[in-house]
């Protein structure tokens, strides 16, 4: 299972209307990482791991719940 904490800094960077360049910049920078992000997170799933991200303040929930849906079918 591979676990990462969803960073809210980020989409807000990529949302933001920008005000000068380096907001431009910092824009764009933070959308290839969350680009590069979801690449990594679908090259892990088609190799089988189990993957969650997730806002730190709902992640002992959300493993909880992944963790008994994996259990439930079997997978551990």
């Amino acid at each position: 299972m591979f676990i990462t904490q969803r960073g809210s800094v980020l989409q807000r960077a990529v949302d933001a209307a920008p005000a000068t360049f380096a907001d431009v910049a910092q824009a764009v920078i933070a959308h290839d990482f969350l680009r590069e992000r979801s690449i990594v997170f679908q090259r892990l799933e088609r190799l089988g791991v189990h993957c969650l991200d997730v806002p730190s303040r709902g992640l002992s929930v959300a493993l909880v719940n992944r963790y008994l849906l994996i259990k439930k079918r079997g997978l551990i």
